[in-house]
């Protein structure tokens, strides 16, 4: 009688891992994607709303903004604001074909910041479906449509959150760089499963 099993998430991480390493893009502190010379990305449509956004006045002396479900905070640095501006967060759907979760819409769109501020976004309600968390990174859409994936300036693994530091503010995103496919798959012990690795670059 055949015994059947699971491969675990260890299992795809090591596979990821050795994926990573043979195409050379493994750091030796953080995994980001291999450069590449020429890139056309995909333009996609804009994000729609999804609730209300929330809105705080924030001035020169900087503030922090954050959703009522603690899925998005920003930080804002003294300094990066030269007068009051009013700051909005948006939920909007989520056009990034490798995006998790909902986007949102970072406002006054194309606000500027003489200091980067700082960008957190929870994946605690996406964790399931992640398998490298060391993979996950912030993207943005840019005027023409395209997204682009920007990695992550702090991980933590056990709060669920990546921060990401910006000078200026668009519709933005969570998404790995790096996505297995099949993520979990239960196979006989003679069954062989091809994984497909798939790696989006800036």
């Amino acid at each position: 009688m055949k015994h059947f099993f699971a491969k675990t998430l260890n299992a795809f991480f090591l596979l990821a891992i050795i994926f990573v390493t043979i195409t050379g893009c493994q750091k030796k502190d953080n995994l980001q994607p291999s450069p590449v010379d020429e890139v056309k990305g995909a333009v996609r449509p804009t994000g729609t709303s999804l609730g209300t956004i929330i809105t705080k006045e924030i001035g020169p002396a900087g503030g922090i903004i954050k959703t009522a479900d603690d899925v998005v905070s920003i930080s804002i640095p003294a300094g990066a604001l030269s007068a009051n501006t009013v700051i909005g967060i948006e939920p909007v759907t989520n056009t990034n074909l490798a995006g998790l979760g909902k986007a949102y819409r970072l406002t006054p769109h194309g606000q500027q910041f003489a200091k980067p501020v700082a960008l957190k976004f929870s994946y605690q309600d996406e964790k399931d479906s992640i398998a490298m968390q060391e993979a996950l990174g912030l993207s943005y859409q840019d005027e023409k449509g395209i997204w682009h994936f920007m990695g992550n300036h702090a991980l933590d693994t056990t709060a669920k959150t990546v921060t990401y530091k910006s000078t200026h503010f668009s519709d933005w995103a969570l998404m790995p760089w790096l996505v297995l496919s099949p993520y979990f798959k239960i196979v006989s012990e003679d069954e062989e499963v091809d994984i497909e690795a798939l790696q989006y670059i800036r």
